[in-house]
């Protein structure tokens, strides 16, 4: 039984080796086909890589701290929090929301940037470039902004984090 099993085990190896003699065999008899196949994509590759347009990657951080709304009843302050996940969701919805956006677009004159200025909707183009990431376990949330100049996107980055901030510290008050 267990000469069987050796004969066995014997005879799938030395099947195995044989195709991979046999697809061997095929390469080596279609060598020029691979090294043209090989070369072209190789050459296309680098085409493309010194044609395409860089992008840079400018990132903020915000903290959002959590809000609270206190109601005095004669002496005894009554502090009321919002759910956690819930606010820091709608923060992050407010980071992309139009009107921030549009207020960033028209401090920074991007309207007539060359990027924005070819797209139809600059507000949605400004938005696309925008990518919002809470950080886990944290209140923290990462403002990337990706862009062909760098100088730009540190510009779109900053003006949304101050934009942001503004419209927080004046609903506040």
């Amino acid at each position: 039984m267990e000469s069987n099993n050796q004969h066995s085990m014997e005879n799938q190896s030395v099947a195995e080796n044989l195709n991979l003699r046999h697809y061997w065999h095929i390469v080596l008899e279609r060598r020029w086909l691979v090294i043209t196949a090989f070369i072209s994509v190789f050459v296309l590759s680098i085409i493309y890589l010194v044609k395409a347009t860089p992008i840079f990657e400018a990132k903020t951080v915000l903290q959002i701290n959590k809000e609270s709304t206190s109601m005095m009843d004669g002496a005894t302050p009554i502090v009321f929090n919002s759910n956690d996940q819930e606010y820091l969701q709608t923060q992050y919805k407010n980071l992309l929301s139009r009107s921030l956006i549009e207020s960033v677009v028209r401090d920074l004159g991007l309207d007539e940037e060359g990027r924005y200025a070819q797209s139809q909707n600059v507000i949605n183009a400004v938005r696309d470039d925008i990518t919002i990431s809470p950080v886990r376990l944290s209140r923290l949330v990462e403002i990337s902004v990706q862009h062909p100049s760098p100088r730009v996107a540190a510009q779109i980055s900053n003006k949304l984090l101050d934009n942001f901030s503004a419209r927080n510290l004046g609903s506040e008050a």
